[in-house]
């Protein structure tokens, strides 16, 4: 049976990914579709102990590996880690991997702390089955599927599956820092990197603080340096691509062969990431190339957005064609992409936990009223209800003792896995993805640094100053060149009436018996547009509410009522309709074709 279901993998992936060879392991047990570009099989002196590798494993047990360790060397090494401490051996580990181990009639299979290699997988008859695109797996389940009503409801509210979910009950997400072990037809998950915030560790002074963060940072770029092929960093106007390109031409023999891009629309708008990243590049002596990109969905960009995301994080409706730019990237010449994502703690520091969903941009769809009329009242109510209890039992199941440890641990379960990750994973189907920010080594770090260093990057920033104050002299962009999509759905009739005509057609719109409503809800938008509303001024300097907002009282008023006040813009819920509308409706197409 596994290699039929392996055969059916094959057939979906090709028809996704036409001309393009997947990587397989296939047995008794496990039927993997990877489209990967490297999975190496290695086999130990004991013969019932195999690994399956796609990826590298970087540092093993605190000890950077090199790059020419490989064959039998690495395999002694996973080998004798894995046999030393099997339940301690996906502690040990850090790099950019999918791995999977045999062990007997056991398999384990566990991806790093980052997730650029996130994949999905079912268990059913005795049978493991995974690969890194959920369109391409869900339809080989040999049984019907079910649409899991709380993890639609999270991500039509928030554009976020809960940890481990999908939009179907059968199909399970291993995201960053999990791994899971499939014994005698029975799967259990687990995390291998818990982001759980302790402030009761030894007590350090900002200044040991940013020493060890210097370091630390320092270590990850060294050792991702000593991997990397041909690179790109895509840099922006902002703190973290500054800090990271800095860092990486410090550690490179030849700086000059750095290339940067930036990418967006308006490359002459006023103080944005265009005009800040050129000059960012030209202190630091690299090329800095800019690509307009105005992000203009069309039939063909938009699903393949949907498909390489599996329709996770609003990529597709903010990033339609982004994927265009990494194949462009690729066929260039580059081969690897450095991101700059980072877990430093972006929010404020919390009075409460009543707030830590809403700060992660986590919102409750029974808040969100842009739904009614365009999804059955029940169903509805259904999928809020059911959110509503999965956020219940996170809050439940976390484990650092303050809000603010709270709002970062929920940060790494939600934000990072299921956000960052897809991102990344998007960027993987052509380049070969590292984000030394988010190294085991930093995150363990993280966990016991104080709240009160964990407000608007605090740590990252006098790391910055401190490390290369040549560049933190340099103002922060404050103006973005990604399209400004609130104003485009307002001026451009053209944006509503592609989403229109894409919901026209057959999908899962039809089963919920939605489609008629959100079809004349994209052509309101596409009227309004055509006749738009000029926007209010902005007022000069802060008002009385911004100023209340920064004391105490007005925080704790913020934290009380984010929830209610935090929802997202009519395009985006109608946006996210029309990408459950493709991502559903085609796993049931190919369900009924298979």
């Amino acid at each position: 049976m596994a290699r039929r279901v392996f055969s059916r993998v094959e057939e979906h992936t090709a028809a996704s990914n036409p001309g393009v060879k997947i990587t397989t392991v296939t047995d008794d047990a496990l039927a993997v579709g990877h489209a990967a570009r490297r999975f190496v099989s290695l086999s130990a002196d004991d013969p019932t102990l195999a690994f399956h590798l796609d990826g590298e494993i970087r540092s093993l047990g605190g000890v950077d590996l090199p790059p020419n360790v490989a064959g039998d060397g690495l395999v002694q090494r996973l080998a004798a880690a894995f046999r030393g401490d099997p339940d301690r051996f996906w502690e040990q580990l850090d790099g950019s991997f999918c791995l999977i181990v045999r062990d007997g009639a056991a398999i384990s299979m566990g991806v790093d702390v980052a997730g650029t290699r996130s994949v999905y997988w079912w268990k059913h008859d005795g049978i493991l089955a995974f690969h890194s695109h959920l369109a391409d797996l869900a339809p080989t389940f040999p049984a019907p599927l079910t649409e899991d009503a709380g993890a639609l409801g999270s991500f039509l509210g928030a554009g976020i599956y809960p940890p481990r979910r999908t939009a179907f009950r059968e199909i399970a997400h291993l995201g960053p820092g999990q791994y899971l072990r499939f014994e005698e037809g029975h799967v259990q998950v687990r995390d291998h990197l818990a982001m759980v915030y302790d402030e009761a560790r030894p007590a350090r002074s900002r200044v040991q603080l940013v020493d060890e963060l210097i370091e630390l940072v320092a270590a990850s770029v060294a050792r991702t340096e000593a991997w990397i092929e041909r690179p790109v960093v895509p840099l922006s106007g902002g703190l973290d691509s500054r800090y990271l390109l800095a860092e990486l031409a410090r550690h490179s023999t030849d700086a000059t062969a750095i290339r940067t891009i930036t990418w967006g629309e308006e490359r002459d708008r006023r103080a944005s990431d265009a005009v800040v990243a050129a000059e960012v590049a030209a202190m630091i002596g690299v090329d800095n190339t800019w690509f307009e990109k105005p992000q203009r969905p069309t039939p063909e960009t938009f699903a393949r957005a949907i498909y390489l995301s599996s329709g996770e994080a609003d990529c597709a409706i903010h990033f339609p064609d982004d994927h265009v730019l990494h194949a462009q990237l690729a066929a260039g010449g580059f081969r690897s992409l450095l991101r700059g994502d980072e877990a430093f703690g972006n929010g404020p520091t919390l009075l409460m936990r009543r707030a830590v969903f809403a700060v992660n941009g986590i919102a409750r769809l029974r808040l969100n009223r842009r739904y009614s009329g365009l999804v059955e009242p029940g169903r509805l109510q259904r999928m809020a209800s059911e959110q509503d209890a999965d956020l219940a039992g996170m809050l439940a199941e976390v484990r650092s003792p303050t809000a603010t440890g709270a709002r970062d641990e929920i940060r790494y379960k939600m934000v990072v896995r299921r956000v960052l990750a897809p991102y990344s994973r998007v960027k993987h189907a052509d380049l070969e993805v590292f984000t030394p920010f988010l190294a085991r080594s930093i995150l363990e770090w993280l966990r016991g640094t104080p709240d009160s260093m964990r407000f608007d990057k605090r740590l990252l920033r006098a790391a910055l100053a401190r490390r290369f104050p040549h560049l933190g002299a340099i103002p922060f962009a404050s103006q973005s060149n990604l399209p400004r999509w609130e104003q485009r759905w307002r001026h451009e009739a053209a944006l509503a009436r592609f989403y229109r005509d894409w919901c026209a057609e057959p999908g899962w719109l039809d089963d919920i018996g939605s489609r008629t409503a959100v079809v004349a809800a994209f052509d309101r938008m596409a009227h309004a547009a055509a006749d738009p509303v000029p926007p209010r001024p902005t007022p000069d300097g802060l008002t009385w509410r911004a100023r209340f907002k920064r004391t105490l009282p007005g925080r704790a008023v913020r934290e009380l009522t984010l929830e209610r006040r935090y929802h997202a813009p009519a395009y985006v819920c109608l946006a996210r309709l029309a990408v459950l509308h493709r991502l559903i409706g085609d796993v049931q197409r190919r369900s009924s074709l298979s």
